[in-house]
């Protein structure tokens, strides 16, 4: 996959020497030409690897959900004129507004790592401004996501209609299809944390302590642009403790909770010292549920897509142990039935909403028939570590956002990670339903597991 890469480093080079692209220069045909090569490129590049993982029906989801994204992408450039996209306004325009002033404007000579328009204004300079390919990019980028999580299931060799199931679901899900295809930096921060997901799953079979090296540092790359990309590290740090084991089984103690806890603790202060995330936003105030809210939220911007929920008055604590349950579930299931404003939000509700409801349900499930598995079994120690990453990105982003737009498009960089929870999720379902079977059959308690 590193082909495409490579061709959009010299074709940037030689944008960059043959126009000397400044504000003015138009790049449309040069844009719309590069697609073209870049879109036959990919294609090329996603059948040849299909091929060699020996998945020839998943190759035709994940190249029909290139294609439709690249029709997106298409209709945000020519058709706006005939009807605008839902999330290509607003934030999207925003971020290739501040890229083209880090490229040749205001803000041309600045440093700011932790801004995804910083790295835009680097695409332009080199390309010109050519928003085109900014949105390419990040189609491509998740095309290596589902990569990924073709790659993380057929590990745990995950039944195959589940898989496709999950995997159908990554590639076609309507909200993220439009969120990846425009100028926004859920793509970039999806692909970095199943990318540090996929490391983690390396450690986790080959034992290898540089992999988790490497987890720990593509999270942290990950939360340098958003806060949230933090969630992560912060688990995988904490399961480090609970499942370096030669067996990867899930074992707490006092001494390994104590210690996962100083872990995180660690992470946490690391953040609040450096970076501009979350807990560097309440600038040293009481961590309470109120500081939360009035750091993450934008003064004055209250719209119909906004929602004040819970109990108010309460201490900081009992605020955040009360409210948190009715903050998450408004941040999952955005916009609920009765905040829809219109078509779009009905689209999606049942577009990407409906999504996460159902995984938290099967998810339940599967929790409940854990204790039908055996504590052997990789796959539920697995299922804790992807567990613990949701929980804790619902309830940081539960408190961070308060509005439907801003929730649907922060889902995004876990919706991932959401479909290898649901297939995780129904395949200890199915393997519990078979050691049930299979113990009524026989007439005994448990079994060991079907390896599949």
């Amino acid at each position: 996959m590193l082909t495409v890469p490579f061709m959009l480093l010299v074709e940037g080079f030689f944008c960059n020497i043959l126009f000397r692209p400044d504000a003015t220069t138009d790049m449309g045909f040069m844009a719309v030409l590069l697609l073209i090569i870049n879109s036959v490129a990919t294609i090329v590049t996603l059948s040849r690897k299909m091929e060699q993982e020996n998945e020839p029906e998943l190759g035709k989801y994940v190249l029909l959900s290139f294609v439709l994204r690249i029709l997106v992408l298409l209709w945000d450039y020519f058709g706006r004129n005939i009807f605008v996209l839902p999330n290509s306004e607003a934030d999207a325009v925003g971020y290739h507004n501040a890229g083209m002033s880090y490229a040749f404007g205001s803000r041309r000579g600045k440093v700011d790592w932790s801004d995804y328009s910083f790295y835009l204004g680097y695409l332009y300079r080199l390309f010109g401004i050519q928003k085109m390919t900014a949105q390419f990019i990040n189609v491509y980028l998740t095309m290596c996501t589902i990569l990924f999580l073709i790659r993380i299931t057929k590990q745990f060799h995950l039944d195959e209609t589940i898989r496709r199931t999950a995997i159908g679901l990554m590639c076609f899900l309507p909200n993220s299809m439009l969120i990846t295809c425009f100028t926004l930096q859920e793509a970039l921060i999806a692909f970095l944390l199943m990318a540090s997901l996929s490391c983690f799953t390396k450690w986790f079979f080959e034992k290898n302590i540089l992999f988790f090296v490497f987890s720990i540092l593509i999270s942290l790359a990950a939360a340098n642009l958003h806060i949230g990309g933090s969630v992560t590290a912060v688990i995988f740090l904490a399961m480090f403790v609970f499942l370096n084991n030669p067996e990867r089984k899930f074992t707490l103690t006092v001494g390994k909770s104590i210690l996962a806890i100083g872990f995180v603790v660690l992470i946490l202060i690391f953040f609040s010292t450096s970076g501009s995330g979350l807990l560097k936003k309440i600038n040293g105030k009481e961590l309470s549920a109120e500081n939360i809210v009035s750091s993450t939220t934008v003064p004055d911007a209250v719209t119909d897509a906004d929602y004040v929920i819970g109990f108010s008055g309460l201490p900081p604590v009992a605020d955040l142990v009360v409210n948190s349950p009715i903050r998450i579930f408004y941040f999952v299931s955005s916009p609920p039935p009765w905040m829809w404003r219109g078509p779009g939000d009905i689209i999606a509700f049942f577009g990407s909403a409906l999504f996460y409801l159902y995984t938290i349900k099967v998810a339940y499930t599967a929790f409940r028939d854990r204790k039908f598995i055996e504590d052997s079994d990789q796959l539920k120690a697995y299922f804790y570590v992807l567990v613990g990453v949701l929980l804790l990105a619902a309830l940081m982003f539960g408190w961070a956002v308060s509005n439907t737009g801003t929730a649907l498009r922060h889902r995004e960089k876990y919706t991932c990670m959401c479909a290898l929870l649901f297939a995780f999720s129904q395949e200890i379902s199915l393997r519990a339903k078979e050691n049930k079977e299979h113990a009524l059959r026989n007439g005994i308690g448990r079994r060991p597991n079907l390896q599949r």
